[in-house]
């Protein structure tokens, strides 16, 4: 449910994203997990819903673990600026 929460928020792809969707499969990720998901916090921002992925990033950066954190604050700025996330297509990764 998180994989697909995540594809479904942050597909550099547009056919694949549905923000919609992308909400369902997190709700249930955090249903099944019993806990919030730090990795939700996408799917409310590819559904326009800005001010909740504002909020609810904010806690993700303290869930997340430090490995992820610089990223978690990465996608907030995005978030506070009404600006979804989009994972890099293949072709745009530098070798």
């Amino acid at each position: 449910m998180r994989a697909l929460a995540w594809l479904r928020a942050t597909c550099p792809e547009d056919k694949y994203r549905d923000g919609a969707t992308a909400i369902k499969h997190a709700q249930k990720a955090c249903q099944l997990c019993q806990s919030a998901d730090y990795m939700a916090v996408g799917a409310l921002a590819e559904s326009g819903n800005f001010s909740e992925a504002v909020q609810q990033g904010k806690k993700a950066v303290d869930l997340a673990p430090e490995t992820e954190k610089a990223e978690c604050r990465e996608r907030l700025t995005l978030y506070e600026k009404k600006e979804p996330y989009r994972q890099p297509r293949p072709s745009d990764k530098k070798p």
